[in-house]
């Protein structure tokens, strides 16, 4: 089993907008030999609506069956964690993952339970860009 975290770190730098939201555009490597290269990714968090939309496009080099956690760090706190079959998610791309030249998972929205969600800082949603990890 291979376990692809995503992970999702606060940033103080916030930017105006008309709902609270966290997000981000890119995706760095957290780990070492990492089976799976992004060259699109995105996400945005909803607290109002407790919807996390996923956007990726990439390469991957990972063959079988695979576990995606999810991961929200706000200033050093683990706020929340999921892990997710992609199979029960309908990304059939990576059911089972396979070597991919052109991978993509395009717009998925997930509900997240709120009681996951709720000790991320107020401060980290006023349309915050956060750096995300893999």
């Amino acid at each position: 089993m291979v376990i692809w975290p995503i992970l999702m770190l606060c940033s103080l730098f916030g930017f105006a907008a008309a709902e609270d939201m966290l997000y981000s555009r890119s995706l760095q490597t957290c780990m070492e030999d990492s089976q799976l290269s992004a060259h699109l990714f995105k996400f945005t968090f909803t607290p109002a609506n407790n919807t996390l939309n996923l956007h990726m496009k990439g390469i991957s080099t990972a063959e079988g069956k695979v576990m995606v956690k999810l991961a929200v760090i706000a200033y050093g706190i683990e706020a929340f964690t999921q892990t997710l079959n992609p199979c029960d998610e309908g990304w059939e791309q990576f059911c089972p993952m396979t070597v991919r030249k052109n991978l993509e998972l395009p717009d998925s929205n997930l509900k997240i339970d709120p009681d996951m969600v709720k000790d991320i800082p107020g401060m980290c949603y006023p349309a915050t860009q956060i750096p995300s990890l893999y």
